[in-house]
Formats: structure tokens, sequence, C-alpha cells
């Protein structure tokens, strides 16, 4: 047998990792994880370690210190298939090569992957104690190379590898997934025997379970005659939500069926002994045949739609209660039939919605399309309810209130008006559910097309709460008006996710257009006028007009982490400066308003745009934030320590300059012309900062005056700056010196202070704070 190399340090380890799991259910021993022959089971012809190469380290070993041993660290090695027999006198290098590779923790899993496929290409069953170690490490990228060595290798050791990864809940569920593929397609009576064990544990999701009991029924009819059929396992959540739903199903019937008695009673003791014969038939039916969570939530969506399009049934022929009051000719007969053809249409919707669960049920649903059919009967029914309360409601006006028929007529309005909604709900939900049962094989909802699906939503959301206002219609008694653009985009984007998938990166960018069509179709009518309906007719198609544009956008845009960056850079610059620069040209509140949003929404555009064309590195744009921290910093206490000679708009504008310079400034010294690093700020920075507060904090002890403290400050921070700026330059040109060494100095991330003019009790002064980001 081939010698095995390391097989004894690195097998006894395997063995004895407290993370394996093992299966909650008894199995033969020959499948459980705790089965799987560990590496130290060695072939009797093993050859010591260290008689064959003992520079191999395991990936058990600690590494060496590099600072010790340049050299621990091995080279790399090209992955090659070994030689024809590498066993011959003894271990060849090719082969000693591959198992270093593939047993050393510290390489790349792919790499490592590489070498087990090539260890593994000739299907050598004595080397399935590589591919055991390759399944025991749980990196996924190793387990799939150990999963394509069994497929290779025929042998039952290999059969016992593909089960036990299948079985194996530490494991990836793609993994077990594919080794469950390779089981299944192989005829030989070691692999029926794992998948009638795999069919039968818990511990196996219950998808698997049904793929290993169908390849099972496939290939394997005489070991299921002979063994029986695997033994049922059914889901917690699945079996429970198939129980409770058979008991409602029970419950419902029989007392529908009770209120037609003359017993007045009839229908609770309808109710109690109905539950109870569905529990416990529902019980006995589990306790024989395996229950899916998707088979169990199929049931009771079945059941639960059905109660609902009862209850809309009953509302919508017979009217709701509240409005029975109002005619008392009436209110009895009423009263009368809601109870005797509700307990029908109980009856009739509870046993439809069975039927359809049971039915759908028998189909092996997965969780997952059983979600989306639920999502799909919600939207329908949003849909056409809020569709019906925009066109058919119209509140009451109760001005038109003379007499008792005049507000028996009003009432009788109302409940006209209630029965369409509820029965736009059911026909919505008939709707949604058909559609959803139709498609839930070929809809495969993912994260991003809810995303998606969400920007979208919100977006019409916005415009159809804002559309009332820009037509002059008053839309605080209209139904659906937010409503239905909201589900009805929702819906649409989900429907084109599916058709042409989104990714993350295309509904932020969505979402960014969005947001500034919006602000600059808002900024720009709110510099010449405050009328609503004129600034909402431009907002509202701006908006719209942004959202499609980022749309077809984004795959151009392409924007990485530097692009985001300096997106969110340009928009506060952008935001502030035009506030600020509206503030000092005495502009008015809604004026200013306007030009921040204008800013606002140009900024993120621009930094958009700009972002794909000169590719912005992150650490660029948070420097770029402290500079404009400092510009702020710089613009609003030079004017306190001058004695506050300068009015709001001037101390604005000063303001705005001070941003504008220090931003300025950082953005040439960081250009490749000059080449400032950002981590050079560092210490600058925070030598800045330490003069600032300790400036302030002195020139505070002496007076309480702002000017004296806001000079204190200025004149902290500018020779802390500079001092700063000095020792990282001392620090550039000499590797050993004291302070480059203290602890602190070299910290990670940009800091900034926080220095802002404020009045206490009537008195001005500053705030004093500290911003630290990314560290």
């Amino acid at each position: 047998m081939t010698p095995l190399l390391l097989s004894l340090a690195l097998g006894t380890a395997l063995a004895q990792d407290p993370a394996d799991p093992a299966p909650t259910d008894p199995a033969p021993a020959d499948l459980v994880p705790e089965a799987l022959p560990d590496a130290s089971e060695t072939p009797e012809d093993a050859v010591p370690a260290a008689e064959t190469d003992p520079a191999i380290e395991t990936a058990d070993e600690t590494p060496a210190d590099p600072a010790s041993d340049a050299t621990a660290e091995p080279e790399p090695v090209a992955v090659e298939a070994p030689a024809e027999d590498p066993r011959v006198g003894g271990l060849s290098a090719e082969y000693t090569a591959l198992a270093r590779t593939a047993l050393d923790d510290r390489r790349a899993p792919e790499e490592r992957a590489e070498a087990v496929d090539a260890l593994s290409a000739a299907g050598d069953p004595e080397l399935l104690w590589i591919l055991r170690a390759a399944a025991r490490d749980r990196e996924p990228t190793l387990q799939r190379a150990a999963i394509r060595g069994a497929a290779r290798t025929p042998h039952p050791e290999a059969v016992s590898l593909l089960a036990w990864l299948a079985a194996d809940a530490a494991s990836d569920l793609d993994v077990r997934r594919e080794a469950l593929d390779v089981l299944a397609i192989d005829t030989s009576r070691d692999a029926g025997e794992a998948l009638w064990l795999l069919a039968s544990l818990r511990s196996v999701p219950s998808g698997l379970r049904t793929f290993a009991r169908t390849a099972l029924e496939h290939n394997h009819a005489e070991l299921i005659a002979e063994r029986g059929d695997p033994r049922p396992v059914t889901d917690f959540l699945g079996g429970t939500t198939f129980v409770s739903a058979w008991g409602v199903t029970g419950g419902v019937a029989l007392s529908s069926v009770g209120v037609w008695g003359a017993f007045s009673g009839g229908a609770a003791i309808g109710a109690v002994g109905g539950s109870a014969i569905g529990l416990g038939t529902s019980i006995w039916y589990v306790s024989k045949t395996p229950i899916s969570t998707g088979q169990g939530l199929a049931q009771a969506t079945g059941v639960s739609w059905g109660l609902a399009a009862a209850q809309w049934t009953t509302l919508a022929v017979h009217g709701r209660p509240r409005f029975d009051y109002w005619d008392d000719t009436t209110y009895w007969d009423t009263r009368w039939k809601r109870e005797q053809y509700g307990a029908g249409y109980r009856l009739a919707g509870v046993a439809a919605g069975s039927l359809l669960g049971a039915h759908w049920a028998s189909k092996q649903p997965r969780t997952a399309d059983v979600f989306e059919v639920n999502l799909a009967t919600y939207l329908g029914s949003a849909v056409a309810l809020a569709g019906t309360g925009l066109v058919a409601w119209k509140e009451p006006d109760w001005r038109d209130v003379w007499d008792e028929n005049s507000e028996r007529a009003l009432y009788a309005q109302q409940s006209k008006q209630a029965r369409a909604l509820d029965a736009s709900n059911l026909v919505g939900a008939a709707a949604g559910l058909g559609i959803g049962l139709a498609i839930q094989d070929r809809w495969e909802l993912q994260v991003e097309d809810a995303v998606f699906a969400s920007v979208l939503g919100l977006e019409a959301a916005w415009i159809g709460q804002w559309t009332p206002s820009a037509i002059g219609v008053d839309g605080s008694g209209l139904k659906g008006s937010v409503r239905l653009p909201w589900n009805g985009a929702i819906a649409g984007g989900l429907a084109i996710a599916e058709l042409h998938p989104m990714s993350l990166q295309t509904s932020a960018v969505t979402a960014t257009t969005a947001a500034a069509g919006n602000a600059i179709g808002a900024g720009v009518p709110m510099l010449f006028t405050e009328d609503e309906q004129t600034i909402t007719q431009v907002m509202v198609p701006a908006g719209a007009v942004g959202t499609v544009a980022g749309i077809f956008a984004a795959s151009a845009l392409d924007p990485q982490g530097g692009d985001w960056a300096l997106t969110g850079v340009a928009t506060g610059l952008g935001a502030t400066n035009l506030a600020l620069i509206g503030t000092a040209a005495r502009a008015t509140p809604t004026e200013v308003a306007g030009l921040g949003l204008l800013g606002g929404g140009l900024g993120a555009t621009g930094g958009l745009v700009a972002g794909s064309l000169v590719e912005p590195r992150g650490d660029h744009m948070l420097t770029l934030t402290t500079a404009a921290g400092w510009g702020a910093y710089y613009g609003l206490l030079t004017p306190i320590a001058a004695g506050n000679r300068l009015s709001d708009p001037g101390r604005a504008l000063v303001a705005a300059l001070g941003t504008d310079a220090f931003v300025g400034g950082t953005a040439v010294a960081l250009s490749s012309a000059v080449g400032l690093e950002p981590r050079q700020t560092v210490v600058p920075q925070l030598f800045g900062l330490t003069g600032a507060t300790t400036g302030a904090l002195v020139a505070g002890l002496a007076s309480t005056e702002p000017e004296p403290v806001a000079t204190g400050s200025l004149i902290g921070a500018t020779a802390g700056l500079l001092g700063g700026a000095a020792l990282e330059g001392l620090r550039g040109r000499r590797s050993r010196t004291a302070l480059v060494h203290l602890p602190g100095v070299d910290l990670p991330g940009a800091w900034s202070p926080v220095l802002a003019p404020t009045v206490v009790d009537g008195q001005q002064g500053v705030y004093l704070g500290v911003t630290g980001v990314g560290w």
C-alpha cells in the first residue's frame, strides 16, 4: 500500500476534532460523520516521515517564527500529476510536494485543491486519506476537491466519504448537495445503503432527504424491496404548520356546520371537536409520512388564504357590520344573512384552501416557493385594493348631512365603497395566488431582486405622495395614492429583476440618482418660488428621470469603494457650500434650502460620474473629509477670535471659503504631482487636535469670553499641525527615531476636531469635540 506521509500526526488531530458534528439520529457506523475513516488509519506499509522527508511540515504544527527563520515558509510548488508510480523506491519528489501543498493550511485553498485534484486524478483508493483530510478541513473549495476525487475512486470508503459530507451539518449546504449528487448516480450497493440512511436522518435538510429518497427509488428499488422504505422524518416547522393547518380546517369546518343547527352552542362544540379531529388525524398522518418545511407551509398557506377569501366574500356581499346600525329596517335581516351565509363561505373557503394546500404540498414545494407564492398573493391583493380605493373611494362630507335620511344615505354610500374594496381584495389575491403558483418553479427570488424592487417602490411611493399636490388635488382624502405606486412598483421591480438580474450595485446607483433627481428637481424651483405645487411639478418628474437614468447608467459607471467615497464627499461639500453661499448672500430660508438640495444633488451626480473617470482611492476621500472639517473649524472660529465683527452672512462665507481652501489644498497635496500619502496626515492631525483642545482649555482657565478661547484654540491647532508635519517629515527621513516608536503615534484612521461656536445661557462660547474615522 502507498506510504501515508504525515498521516499519523494529521489523522490523530482530525479524529479528535471537537468541532465535528454528529447527527442526532442513531445510524449505522459506516455513514455517520464520526465514522468517516480518518487519516490516522495508515496503510501497513506506511513509511515514517522521519525516514522519508523530515522537512515536511503538517498543518497542525506551529509555523516557525519568520523573524528567526526566513526560510520556514515553503516555496510555491507547481501542481502537477505525480509520477506514474510514486511508491517505487519510497516517496517521489512530486508526491511529497503535492502532499505538502494539500495539507499546508497556510496556502491558498485553491492551490491546495489543485494538489488534491492532482493526487486523486488516477482514482487510487490508497490515496483516500488525502481526500478524507481535505473533507475534514471544512473549507468548501477543498471539500469540493475531495468530492471530485471520491467520484473518480471506485471504493466503498469513497462512498463513505461522500455520505459523511452529505450528512455533515457543519459543512456548506451546496457542498452537501454536490456530495449527494455524486451518490445519486452511483448504482452500487454501498451507494444505495448510504442513500437509504441519508433519507432517514433528521440532521439532513428536508430537501436533501427528498432528493436522496428519489435517487433511491430510481436506482435502488431492490434495496427498498429488501429493507423497506426509509424511516419517515418530519421537519419540526413543517410538521407543526401542517398539523396546525389541519386543526384549523377541522375546527372551522365543523363550527360552520354548527352555526346552522338549532342548538346555540353548536358552533362552539363544532370548533372544539373539529379541531381535535383535524389535529389527531394530521398527527397520525405525520407519524407515517415525512413532511418537509415547504409542505407544511404550503398546507398552512392554502388554509390561510381560503379563510381570508371567505371573509372578503362575506364583507363584499353582506357589507361590514359597522354599517348595519344606520338602517334599522334591515339591521336584523342583514345580520342574520351575514351569520348564516358567512358560515357557508367559511366552510367553502377552508375546504378549498385545504385541498389547494394538499395538492400543492404533494408537489414537494421548497420553502422559498411558498414565500414567493405568498408574496405574489399579497402584492395582487394590495395592488387591487389600492387601485380600487384610488378610483372608487370618496371621503364622506359630513356637511351634506341635514337630517336622518341624509345621514343614512351617507352611510349607505360608505358601505357600498367598502364592499368594492373587499371585493377587490378577493379578486386581487386570487389573481396573485394564481400567478405565484404558475411561476413558482421559474421564479428564483434573490436578495438583489428584493433590494432593487424596494428602491423602485420607495421612489414610486415618494412620487405618489407628492403627485396630488403637483396636479392641484387635495390628497388628504385619497385612498391608495401612496399604496398603489408602492406595491405596484415592487411587483414591477421583481418582474424586471427576474427577467434581467439587477445587482446590488445597480440598486445603489439607482437609489443615488433617484435621490439626486428629487433634490435637484426640488432645489431649482425653490430658488424662485415657495409655491408647493410649482416645486412638486418639477420635483416629481425629475425624480422619475433620475431613477430611470440610474438603472441604465449603473453598468457604465460601475462605482467601486473609492467612487462611493468620492460621491459622499462631493454630496456633502456641494450641499454645505451652496447653502453657506446662500446664507452669505442673505437668501431666504427657502432659497437656502433649495441651494443645499441643488448642491447635494449635483454633488452626488458629479461624484458618481467623476469616480468612473478618475478611480479615486477611499483613503484619499477620507483625508479630504477631514480636511473639510479643518476648513470649517478655521472658518467658524476665526470670526469669533476676531471679535465677532462679521455678520451671520459674513461668517457663513468665511466658513465656506475655509472649507474649500483646505479641501482644495489637500486635493493638490494628494495628487501625483505632490504625492502626499493619507497616512502621513495622521500625526499632524493628531497633534493639531491636541493643540486645539489644549489651547482652548488653557485660554478658558483665564477668561470666560469666547474670543480668547477661540484664539487659544486656533493658535494651538496651528502649532500642532505644523509641529506634527515637521515630525512626520523627520520620520520620513530617519527610520529609527524615538518618536516614531512611541505608542499611539502611528494610529490608524483619520482624526479631526469638532469645534464650533455655541450659545449657553445667553453667552457665546465654543463646542469642543473629537471625531475619529476608520480606526
